[in-house]
């Protein structure tokens, strides 16, 4: 009785403690699934299931290969306002792919809440003006009034 008891309080109040089953499977499948289509099916499976979902989709964007895979976490995250993953996503900024950095300017313009126009077309030089400038909102927003108050709105 006592473990159901602990579940409930687990669904209720999101413990971090009580993860998903599916999640390591689906983070396995997203990373070594020996299709791109069986990659990409995982990564939105493991999207579907909200917060505690995040850390395996931040491990998924550190190591997969896959640029749909990549860019669909980037996105997943992304919806879950998950400002964990911001540095993550300013690094994909610099991807090689385009997929990739269309989907890390995306995720840039919805967590700070501000479209800076990345070129992602563009020259290295660029996009490193570009970047810099991201940088330095981030970090002024970063910790800010606003960001506390924007943190728990998007929360509730």
């Amino acid at each position: 009785m006592l473990a159901v008891g602990v579940i409930a309080l687990g669904i209720v109040y999101g413990l971090p403690y009580l993860r998903h089953p599916d999640i390591d499977r689906l983070v396995d499948n997203a990373l070594t699934a020996t299709s791109d289509a069986d990659q990409l099916e995982a990564t939105r499976q493991l999207a579907q299931l909200g917060e505690p979902a995040c850390d395996g989709l931040r491990q998924i964007i550190a190591e997969s290969d896959n640029p749909d895979v990549v860019a669909t976490a980037l996105l997943a995250v992304t919806r879950m306002m998950d400002y964990q993953s911001m540095d993550q996503i300013l690094i994909k900024l610099d991807d090689p792919s385009l997929t990739i950095r269309s989907a890390a300017a995306k995720s840039v313009a919805k967590l700070l809440g501000r479209d800076h126009h990345y070129p992602i077309r563009g020259s290295a030089a660029e996009r490193t003006l570009v970047k810099e400038q991201i940088v330095k909102d981030w970090e002024a927003y970063n910790g800010s009034e606003l960001f506390e108050f924007n943190k728990k709105r998007f929360n509730n």
